[in-house]
């Protein structure tokens, strides 16, 4: 005849399953908790300790990712920000009363098109013939563009 049940140890069986979700055996549990191991293996399975563990572990990845998220959001922000002030910096030195600095900023900007054959040396300061040329270039460009129906 089977003996009956005892009143249920749920202390016991928490920090039976504190143990088990730190990494410790079955056996040692049991020893720790003076309890037998088929006592672990029956507590394991009414308290479905590996589901609960994958669900805790599935949370916790989850909270992680949401937080690289948020870092990544962040910077994201951030870099926008500086290219604004970036951009807004090099639209000024565009329009610099001085032909050098004038032709290494359009220069920047063809380069951040992907434009590269046809740009004039920034530092051949030559002037009108240099400005002119990247004038040409621009329409021709934009012309292309506009050809393609590619927004600018």
């Amino acid at each position: 005849m089977p003996r009956k049940p005892g009143p249920p140890n749920l202390q016991g069986r928490l920090r039976a399953f504190e143990m088990f979700s730190a990494g410790m055996r079955k056996a040692d549990i049991a020893r720790e908790l003076q309890v037998t191991r088929a006592c672990i293996n029956d507590w394991r399975k009414k308290d479905l300790w590996e589901e609960r563990l994958g669900a805790a572990v599935a949370g916790a990845n989850a909270a992680v990712d949401h937080a690289l998220g948020n870092e990544i959001a962040e910077v994201l922000a951030v870099l926008r920000t500086k290219l604004k002030l970036r951009i807004s910096q090099l639209e000024q030195l565009c329009n610099s009363p001085r032909d050098g600095t004038k032709l290494r900023a359009i220069l920047a900007w063809f380069q951040l098109a992907g434009i590269k054959q046809g740009i004039p040396n920034p530092t051949d300061t030559k002037g009108p013939a240099n400005l002119q040329l990247i004038q040409d270039l621009v329409e021709t460009h934009e012309t292309t563009r506009l050809l393609e129906g590619i927004p600018s």
